[in-house]
């Protein structure tokens, strides 16, 4: 069976994914940890256990990217709230201005849990801010804002459903409309015979609501939409 591969965005948890792993019985499931709150975890580009049934990826914000950016042959991924890339770029102007990363980077050294409770906020999810970053975490969420700013991925290679809040105040929709888009044309590149393939496809399924906390503001619609991809990987 092919099993399944969480990871949190930028200033999350694993407890991100604490309704989800009961929706999959049978699949064998990896919950990665980037390591903002408690005990230091192993690195997120940690090889993964064997399956033979191979893995599907299931990212929050920049938990995709960093999903989509591991060595690993991905049967699937899926993006929530995710994205290629976070600041505007040459090509694309859409995005979160650079200086705004700055600002928050500049900030976390005076008050981390200020930063993180309007962070919380502006994500429509619920109020993290009790949970405070331990020195080593505190290093995490400044480079990974430092490697916000600078992302620009390349697209997955394989079958991608992003799915996206249309009311997103973090990532705008744009983000995951180019983000599609750059995975369908890759695919494309790379398969001629991908228009015979419906599997061969990504998909953007949009949802009026839910924020930028999509795995937690809209779970039950995400995880079924979850459930559906994963059958299909099966």
């Amino acid at each position: 069976m092919t099993g399944l591969v969480f990871l949190h965005g930028w200033g999350f948890g694993p407890s991100t994914w604490e309704a989800w792993l009961p929706a999959f019985p049978g699949a064998p499931t990896v919950v990665l940890d980037a390591g903002y709150f408690g005990p230091s975890p192993a690195p997120v580009s940690a090889a993964l256990p064997h399956n033979p049934g191979g893995w599907l990826g299931i990212g929050h914000s920049h938990g995709f990217a960093r999903l989509a950016a591991m060595a690993v042959p991905w049967r699937g991924l899926m993006g929530l709230g995710g994205f290629l890339h976070f600041c505007p770029t040459g090509n694309d102007p859409a995005g979160t201005p650079r200086d705004v990363l700055d600002a928050m980077i500049a900030r976390l050294d005076v008050d981390a849990a200020d930063v993180l409770k309007r962070f919380h906020r502006r994500c429509g999810g619920r109020d993290l801010a009790g949970s405070r970053p331990e020195p080593e975490g505190l290093a995490r969420l400044r480079a990974d804002l430092i490697a916000l700013r600078d992302l620009d991925a390349s697209p997955p290679a394989c079958p991608t459903l992003y799915v996206h809040a249309q009311d997103d105040r973090i990532a705008p929709v744009a983000l995951a409309q180019e983000a599609q888009k750059r995975s369908q044309e890759h695919i494309q590149a790379q398969d001629h015979n991908q228009t015979q393939n419906n599997n061969r496809h990504t998909r953007l399924a949009l949802l009026e609501t839910g924020g930028h906390a999509l795995p937690l503001t809209r779970a039950a619609e995400c995880i079924a939409l979850a459930q559906e991809f994963h059958r299909g990987l099966c």
